[in-house]
């Protein structure tokens, strides 16, 4: 899962560090960290800010936990899989706000633009032309025991699943040891992200393969 630490340490060198700005014509005003405080005039940083304190360390927790309750909390970051992802995420959030970004985020893997990135957004896998997480394909391992030798011959893997990309459903490369099989998935719905499982459209699908 991604971690907060290094999507905020990419993202304040982003804002310019921990330095105090004040640029004319800003509707934001005086900047702090990348805080605004004509957006934000209740942050406790700012009487450490006053005070001309601006090297204490409980400013710059402060900072942190600013962007850890506005921010990543409220994409769900620790809930996602790839740093990178969460990182893009992250960033445009803080410049765009935290439902925009959930929105464009939901869009692009074809889930319900409510800007809530949730469990069910959160379970989609991303495919090659996903462009919010590198253009480029997203392979996972299952691996899973058996309790006694099977016997020579061939072995049957079927797999399940709950519903597919309704206008571009991927093509699965599937690897069993030293074989590889290519299976196109079907045309899915995706309503099932909408709270309506009964409207989604399973499917399935098996590979032979030698069982040793």
């Amino acid at each position: 899962m991604a971690e907060f630490r290094s999507a905020f340490e990419k993202m304040i060198r982003n804002e310019g560090g921990y330095k105090l700005h004040q640029i004319s014509g800003d509707k934001g005003g005086q900047t702090f960290a990348g805080i605004a405080r004509n957006y934000h005039p209740n942050w406790p940083g700012w009487r450490f800010i006053d005070a001309d304190d601006l090297d204490n360390i409980d400013l710059t927790a402060l900072v942190r936990d600013f962007y850890i309750n506005n921010f990543w909390n409220k994409i769900n970051g620790d809930q996602i899989k790839k740093q990178k992802v969460a990182e893009i995420i992250f960033d445009f959030a803080v410049n765009a706000g935290y439902r925009t970004a959930a929105k464009l985020a939901q869009l692009v893997v074809d889930a319900t633009p409510d800007g809530i990135l949730g469990p069910k957004t959160l379970s989609i896998h991303p495919g090659p032309l996903d462009e919010f997480v590198g253009s480029r394909e997203h392979a996972f391992t299952i691996v899973f025991g058996l309790k006694s030798v099977p016997p020579p011959g061939d072995a049957r893997l079927t797999i399940y699943l709950r519903d597919a990309h309704r206008s571009l459903p991927p093509k699965l490369e599937i690897r069993i040891n030293d074989n590889t099989y290519e299976r196109q998935t079907s045309p899915g719905s995706a309503d099932w992200l909408e709270g309506r499982s009964e409207a989604g459209q399973p499917q399935h699908f098996s590979v032979t393969a030698p069982a040793s």
